[in-house]
């Protein structure tokens, strides 16, 4: 049995990726929504646009790593198709489902053909209980995977490997819980949720994420009643979104608040009910307000240096420059 006995239809071929017109930053942040995500409906174009102009963002390789990306894809087609006969000797090992095989493939190909695992250094700082907080942008997009550093987080792997999957036609959607970010396969007949690790992928169902990576509270329970935000299959309109909240949040990190600013509401007309803009826009306000603060006070610090030093008398020769009015000695001392 081969793929082609069970087609699956073709959301973008393979071999474009380099064609693609990815969106200039005018048009992330001012087009109409449902105008922007017809003109774009590749998720990688879309991803590597929301990094333009922020740290460690090369546009200029932009297309080359589009064409990276078809090249991935053409690998982990033929791998698929190469190895299908495992899956018809040991069905069970993939949940008898025909999809978990393709998806643990895919997976594997990215391994230990391409070399892509997370990022060991926002991996040290999180497991260690540490916050991370962003300040490259190869840490939350997909370039970062993309380039020779092979590395991503939670934030840009599934998001990469949608990109890679849509591009053989796999219905593949990208899912949020709190803290996290991961994908799943979604068609009228199968629906699972596929957790990156570092030996290649764990399937799970929508309870494991009540726990994991935090477990749920009151709150997140009130968020996602209101906003369906945790545990849904994403729309290209809330993919948007959510790559918009990446860029701003980063841009928050770095100081670029009124670019930070732009790009929360962009978000918000793709999805105006994102509970990361609001978190984000009050997380900015604070920065905002603790950066004003500490400015506030070097400068104070500044103003009473400079008061000091008109203040202190001056050596007259061969005599002290300590101040000429008595000293009192602390009795104490």
């Amino acid at each position: 049995m081969t793929l082609a006995d069970r087609p699956i239809e073709r959301e973008q071929a393979c071999g474009v990726g380099s064609q693609l017109p990815i969106p200039s930053l005018h048009e992330l942040l001012h087009l109409d929504p449902d105008e922007f995500v017809a003109k774009y409906t590749d998720i990688a174009a879309v991803n590597l646009a929301c990094a333009r102009g922020l740290p460690n963002a090369d546009e200029s390789e932009f297309p080359q790593y589009l064409a990276l990306l078809d090249t991935i894809a053409d690998a982990v087609r033929r791998e698929t198709e190469r190895s299908w006969r495992i899956f018809k000797l040991k069905p069970a090992q993939f949940h008898d489902s025909e999809n978990i095989f393709r998806i643990y493939t895919m997976e594997h190909v990215f391994r230990a053909r391409f070399g892509i695992k997370y990022d060991p250094i926002v991996q040290q700082i999180t497991k260690g209980g540490s916050w991370w907080t962003a300040s490259d942008s190869t840490e939350i997009f997909i370039h970062g995977i993309l380039s020779e550093k092979r590395t991503g987080t939670c934030s840009s792997l599934p998001t990469f490997a949608i990109a890679a999957g849509r591009r053989l036609g796999y219905p593949l959607k990208l899912v949020l819980v709190p803290n996290h970010t991961l994908y799943r396969w979604d068609d009228v007949d199968e629906v699972f949720n596929l957790q990156h690790t570092s030996s290649g992928g764990e399937v799970y169902p929508d309870e494991y994420f009540y726990t994991w990576p935090r477990r749920w509270d009151e709150t997140d329970y009130a968020i996602n009643e209101h906003t369906k935000v945790w545990l849904h299959s994403m729309t290209p309109k809330q993919e948007v979104s959510k790559f918009l909240c990446n860029r701003a949040m980063l841009l928050r990190n770095i100081g670029r608040f009124d670019e930070a600013f732009q790009a929360v509401e962009a978000a918000e007309r793709f999805n105006p009910i994102n509970p990361a803009c609001w978190a984000i826009q009050l997380g900015s306000m604070q920065v905002c307000i603790d950066t004003v603060h500490q400015q506030t006070l070097g400068a104070v610090d500044a103003i009473a240096s400079h008061e000091m030093d008109h203040k202190m008398p001056h050596a007259k020769p061969g005599g002290s420059s300590e101040p000429t009015e008595t000293k009192i000695q602390n009795p104490r001392s």
